[in-house]
């Protein structure tokens, strides 16, 4: 059972007024109860760009899929892709190792991919960048593929001792 709602709604309420949250969406949930409140531009039910915390549901769900059986972290990302997201994808020193890039290179960012956030193509704003300048734009998964490639991969898949952290991985 969800105790002090109305705490709860004081609480945010203060925070939103002390200026500490511009918006804010709360959804607690405890067996068949749920508890909204929405404040400032956000509305229930709608979607939101959450950044990296969708790195942690991502990693949690491939993990499940691994203990029940229906995936390996050592797989491939080949067989469960679109050739042409892999297509020259990942690019290093004249070779493709685009095929060559497992489910746990992606989720321990040791892929080899660059990060089409943080990074930029040569003579190109990072969309960081652009973002921190206050241009709005919106960017899909083709984007950022295409952003990576135009990037280049920066060492091999799995190379020892190397490490990038890279949004294009959990895309």
């Amino acid at each position: 059972m969800i105790h002090n709602k109305e705490k709860l709604h004081q609480l945010t309420n203060r925070w939103l007024q002390q200026n500490k949250l511009q918006n804010l969406s709360i959804c607690l949930s405890h067996q068949e109860e749920e508890w909204h409140f929405n404040a400032g531009d956000f509305e229930q039910n709608a979607s939101y760009f959450v950044a990296s915390t969708t790195k942690l549901f991502i990693t949690a769900l491939f993990l499940q899929l691994q203990a029940e059986g229906r995936l390996n972290l050592e797989d491939y990302i080949a067989p469960h892709l679109h050739p042409s997201l892999l297509d020259q994808l990942h690019v290093w020193r004249g070779k493709d190792y685009s095929q060559q890039i497992s489910f746990k290179h992606l989720l321990s960012h040791t892929s080899g991919l660059a990060d089409y956030f943080e990074q930029a193509p040569k003579g190109k704003e990072s969309l960081r960048a652009q973002l921190l300048k206050g241009n709005d734009c919106s960017w899909n998964l083709q984007n950022a593929i295409e952003s990576s490639r135009a990037i280049g991969a920066q060492f091999p898949p799995g190379h020892k001792r190397k490490a990038l952290y890279s949004d294009t991985n959990y895309q």
